[in-house]
């Protein structure tokens, strides 16, 4: 557990290694863009939240919450461990560099409003920055699949909140079963932010991998309530632009590399 600025974290250890990423040639319900799989290595293990950012670990840190689902789940009830929303990629970023600057630790964005960016925008510089951060989203489907190969760590409805079981709304968050690693909600609940611009794949193997340098779009991972199961994958991708903070079904959640 990290404990920053009167806020507590529950963190997963995600350990280096390498796996396939994108949609294997079974995977029926993949689009082309999840294409072609191709080999990556994680070199660095890292810490990732358990969970999405909440609400109330949002309000904490930022002094407000812009969510919509103030009220959220079955009962439509006060519900601050719901995952916020409504947060802009920068918002994102800004969020983890007060989470660095509260511990002490060097920013993982530079820049301020629009021209922010990872430090050195290349990812040797950026997945190894100690401050807090967003994941690569290499790292992203490589945490989220834990070692599996097949589309979804489980059955989707023991897994997610999707269309078909979340009532049109955000849950509290960690109430669907954990992957391998003890990530919950990597799939459903909400999309997440990835550090990375928008960008076709390659065949070609690479060691933690970072998108394009540039780009206007960046990439949301994992479905959310709003979307029917072939959104709700390790393989799907998506993209939203960095600057709208009007989406109820994005949010983001914060990795930190190893000390």
């Amino acid at each position: 557990m990290f404990q920053v600025g009167g806020a507590e974290f529950a963190m997963r250890w995600i350990p280096a290694g390498r796996f396939r990423m994108g949609a294997g040639e079974d995977d029926k319900e993949a689009h082309d863009d999840e294409k072609p799989q191709h080999e990556v290595t994680i070199k660095r293990g890292f810490w990732m939240g358990e969970t999405p950012v909440t609400q109330s670990q949002y309000q904490t840190i930022m002094g407000q919450n812009p969510s919509r689902f103030h009220k959220a789940g079955w009962f439509k009830k006060a519900e601050l461990g719901a995952p916020v929303e409504q947060v802009s990629w920068y918002d994102a970023a800004v969020f983890a560099n007060k989470l660095s600057a509260l511990e002490g630790l060097s920013a993982c964005f530079v820049g301020s409003g629009e021209k922010m960016e990872g430090v050195g925008n290349k990812g040797s510089d950026y997945v190894g920055c100690k401050g807090w951060r967003l994941p690569t989203e290499a790292e992203w489907e490589y945490a989220c699949r834990a070692g599996a190969t097949t589309p979804r760590y489980g059955k989707l409805g023991q897994i997610a909140w999707y269309e078909k079981n979340s009532d049109e709304t955000t849950h509290a968050v960690g109430q669907k079963q954990g992957n391998a690693w003890g990530l919950h909600d990597t799939l459903g609940n909400v999309w997440e932010w990835c550090y990375d611009w928008f960008g076709g794949y390659s065949a070609q193997a690479a060691t933690d991998l970072v998108g394009a340098a540039t780009g206007t779009y960046r990439v949301i991972r994992g479905g959310s309530w709003y979307n029917n199961a072939s959104y709700v994958r390790a393989a799907q991708r998506g993209s939203y632009t960095p600057t709208n903070r009007y989406n109820y079904y994005i949010g983001f959640r914060v990795v930190r590399s190893s000390p």
